[in-house]
């Protein structure tokens, strides 16, 4: 989350770009829309838009800017050293399954893991947001409760597994890939 004073910072450059006299009440509209995003990309957003639009824009246009930033940023996730490509893998009965690294994720709309040796823990907190009418999870690797029956699944034992994806075209609902 940014803070009022770095927003300022922003929000100066881009009035000073358009032309526009900075309004403190008018920086304050803008700063309550937008306090939620992280600094850096909030500030790259800005820079794009600098670099792109021709009119001052609207709280609404800069933070379509900022969740395009967001979503390609999260798409290039790089892996820690707990996942793999922002995923834990791991076994709970015969059963192949991942979830979100809580090392990697911030929050998500399903329950953050983490790995610890063999070990998978449940790794976040259930919040008060909702994203389309889900629950929201985010990351809590302090309060990280043992995952009974789960291990890690090491990459080479996924061999040969046979995932259970859903087939779109068919009205039976799942089917088996090999």
């Amino acid at each position: 989350m940014i803070d009022l004073e770095e927003f300022e910072i922003y929000f100066k450059r881009l009035c000073r770009r358009f032309g526009k006299k900075i309004n403190p009440e008018q920086c304050e509209v803008y700063f309550d829309c937008l306090q939620n995003c992280k600094g850096d990309r909030l500030e790259e957003a800005i820079e794009r838009i600098i670099r792109s639009e021709k009119y001052f824009p609207t709280p609404g246009e800069i933070e379509r800017v900022y969740l395009e930033i967001k979503r390609k940023t999260e798409l290039e996730k790089e892996e820690c050293d707990h996942c793999e490509g922002g995923f834990v893998f791991f076994l709970r009965g015969d059963q192949v399954c991942a979830n979100p690294c809580a090392h990697c994720n911030e929050k998500c709309i399903c329950p953050l893991v983490a790995k610890v040796g063999d070990a998978i823990f449940w790794a976040s907190r259930r919040s008060t947001e909702k994203y389309e009418g889900d629950p929201v999870f985010i990351s809590d690797l302090n309060g990280m409760k043992r995952m009974e029956g789960a291990t890690y699944n090491y990459p080479a034992s996924r061999k040969g597994v046979k995932v259970i994806e859903r087939d779109r075209d068919q009205k039976t609902g799942l089917q088996d890939k090999a």
